[in-house]
């Protein structure tokens, strides 16, 4: 590659770059991010686990914590999306080196990598440790078997990410198969597995000591079994009305019946949808997963095999691949993942996020098969770049789009800061309760005055209600009080042993982030198409504590 042509692909390659270090500054807090803040506010941090997942993230999150302010841990977030992609370059310098900064720019300019280069996931942290332990192993098989002491250093400390980072084993033992079957014999990739083992083994005892709640949640949330994890919070559990149980229902339907002719209350009320068969759920998830896949490479998914294959030079048609020891550890990396989760595909939803890690060993693995031409990353990155553009400017004026109700990530970030503003408020000195973790650490971090529990038995467990000292502080303030105020996502107001339901309410979030509160005496919504709405009911303790 000419010099002309290195420094073209060394700018191009900032500029991708750059683009997460943007989209952190311009993007608006989202409810997961809020509540792995919330995680390293907690006492007792840095701890070693957490219910939904391994503590890495919190540990990340805690430069927010310290200042309040999510730039601080996107800015982390991105300086180890760097060192993903210097991993890349490294690794490719040691197998097609004449292509390194091509598969360099391919994986920076995906849309994968815009996405995870800033936001803060657990995604972050099993992307990086998943690039450098390809590198290690690589170096491993091609005749520096120490390597493995730190392909196992890292493939622990990626663990502590997401514990889908095992799925790196295979891919170190097909790596061994093909390159380098003589190092069974050795003691060295045995000894990573002990270092790996050594590193993750605070984690695990820590699972042992909370009844192995992080594994469970894990096993439930990927291979759809019951996920109902035991609840160690104090309060007593919600639960549906049944026909005798008629205050809350009565609650609800008055409300509903005095707002029925409202205009603009239609968007309120959600239409129950058909029971799908097995076979439509099958083909619905495998599509989902495979949209999802193309989704993270962007424009490349869209015309990259058109260009590969069709724009080829006569270089790439006429050459066989090489095939340099430690490919297969690279071509594993990248397809493993997709083959893992592909399978489970028709069987349970997968998340486009949780096959990322393959995106980096891909890009390695196609441009030691292709040349990717430099006309269709320049194009990829304008096309990922107007997209973040047409995100921001959605999300400033969420109007400008249709069905914006349905918008995952309006619906993750707007209107939490007024809710935030609205609880201080109304709620000072005062426990509230809400019925998820997405409302709680949202609330936590633009209201941390208010003392806020999730109410068990109204949507999924999490760290909230597992009973830690922190939670259960503010569970008994709430018992004590005569009047407490629940906060919840749909409009269904549950029935509580010991408290009677008084007061059900309903509060919009407008497309402009305001939000306005409509009940039975004051039928008046704050704006006619709104982007979601939030409701509220009350309940008389009857034998406060």
């Amino acid at each position: 590659m000419n010099r002309n042509r290195t420094q073209t692909y060394g700018i191009l390659i900032v500029i991708s770059l750059a683009l997460p270090l943007v989209a952190a500054l311009l993007f608006p807090l989202i409810t997961d991010e809020a509540y792995y803040i919330d995680w390293a506010l907690r006492s007792g941090w840095p701890r070693l686990g957490f219910f939904d997942h391994p503590p890495l993230v919190s540990w990340i999150a805690g430069l927010t914590a310290l200042h309040h302010e999510i730039f601080a841990a996107r800015f982390v977030v991105w300086l180890l999306h760097l060192i993903s992609i210097f991993f890349v370059w490294k690794t490719s310098r040691i197998l097609i080196p004449e292509r390194a900064e091509m598969a360099t720019l391919l994986i920076a300019s995906t849309l994968g990598a815009l996405a995870n280069g800033f936001l803060l996931t657990p995604d972050v942290g099993i992307i990086c440790m998943w690039s450098i332990a390809l590198h290690e192993s690589v170096l491993a098989v091609r005749g520096h078997p120490r390597r493995w002491l730190t392909a196992g250093l890292f493939t622990g400390l990626g663990l502590w990410s997401k514990y889908t980072m095992v799925l790196i084993g295979p891919v170190f033992l097909w790596g061994l198969i093909r390159d380098s079957r003589k190092q069974f014999l050795t003691p060295w990739p045995y000894l990573g597995g002990v270092v790996c083992a050594l590193i993750f083994a605070p984690h695990v005892w820590w699972q042992s000591q909370n009844n192995w709640v992080t594994f469970r949640f894990q096993f439930g949330h990927g291979f759809s079994v019951n996920q109902t994890i035991d609840s160690q919070s104090i309060l007593p559990v919600a639960k549906d009305p049944n026909k005798d149980d008629t205050g809350a229902q009565r609650l609800h339907d008055e409300l509903f019946a005095a707002m029925s002719k409202v205009s603009g209350f239609s968007e309120a009320k959600e239409t129950p949808k058909p029971e799908k068969s097995k076979w439509e759920k099958a083909v619905q998830y495998t599509g989902d997963f495979v949209g999802g896949l193309a989704g993270l490479w962007g424009l490349y998914a869209l015309v990259g095999l058109a260009c590969l294959f069709f724009g080829a030079s006569k270089e790439r048609r006429t050459q066989k691949p090489s095939q340099p020891a430690g490919i297969g550890i690279i071509e594993a990396g990248a397809f493993f993942p997709i083959f893992f989760f592909g399978l489970l595909s028709p069987f349970s939803k997968i998340e486009a996020n949780w096959p990322a890690m393959h995106m980096a060993p891909m890009a390695i693995w196609i441009t030691s098969r292709w040349v990717i031409p430099l006309r269709l990353s320049i194009a990829a990155i304008m096309t990922h770049t107007l997209a973040l553009a047409g995100l921001v400017f959605v999300l400033s004026y969420p109007e400008s789009l249709p069905g914006a109700r349905n918008n995952r990530l309006l619906l993750e970030s707007k209107g939490y800061r007024t809710l935030g503003d609205w609880v201080k408020k109304e709620y000072a000195g005062q426990a509230l309760a809400v019925d998820s973790y997405q409302l709680k650490s949202t609330i936590r971090y633009h209201a941390s005055s208010i003392q806020v529990a999730q109410w068990p038995g109204i949507t999924r467990g999490s760290e909230y209600t597992r009973g830690d000292e922190d939670d259960q502080f503010v569970e008994r303030k709430l018992l004590g009080q005569d009047v407490v105020t629940i906060i919840s996502l749909k409009p269904a107001p549950k029935v509580i042993t010991g408290f009677a339901a008084e007061s059900f309410s309903g509060m919009r979030v407008c497309p402009n982030g305001s939000i306005g509160v409509f009940n039975i005496t004051t039928p008046i919504l704050p704006c006619e198409k709104g982007l979601r709405e939030w409701w509220i009911t009350t309940y008389r303790n009857q034998n406060p504590r």
